[in-house]
């Protein structure tokens, strides 16, 4: 797409995309917004996306299970600084992690709430993904990742 691209216009500001980047993007986004909301609402009561991301990121990546640096878990979930203050705080509010000083880090603790959350939330996630998965063939699945890991 970007040989595309008059090259008498490289130095111009685009004010626009070109038609096919245009429905590119819109594709991305929405495949985004879909696989969201997924996820959204349907892995079962009181869980959220975000509850369920920190709180399986931190099982996944963390020390034992159950401790990661929230500087790592702000980098594996691509959030900002701000967003991942503001959901720590609600999810600590309601007993599903704790926050604790390292040094000069902070780490996050899951607590066995969330550890019990996460745990009656897993299965429903798997099927649900799994069943989302299932609409790809292998080539397509493949391409997927490739896409992916190159954006």
């Amino acid at each position: 797409m970007s040989q595309d691209i008059d090259k008498g216009d490289q130095d111009k500001p685009q004010t626009h995309l070109a038609k096919d980047e245009l429905a590119l993007w819109q594709a991305l986004k929405k495949k985004s917004a879909t696989t969201a909301s997924v996820l959204r609402g349907e892995i079962g009561p009181g869980v959220s996306g975000a509850d369920f991301s920190i709180l399986s990121r931190i099982e996944e990546l963390g020390e034992q299970g159950n401790i990661l640096a929230q500087s790592e878990l702000m980098k594996s979930l691509g959030w900002d600084k701000s967003r991942l203050s503001h959901q720590l705080t609600r999810m600590q509010e309601r007993g599903l992690i704790a926050r604790r000083r390292n040094g000069r880090e902070t780490e996050v603790v899951l607590q066995q709430g969330g550890s019990h959350l996460l745990a009656s939330a897993r299965p429903k996630q798997v099927s649900i993904v799994k069943k989302y998965l299932a609409q790809l063939t292998e080539a397509e699945a493949k391409a997927v990742k490739a896409l992916a890991k190159k954006l």
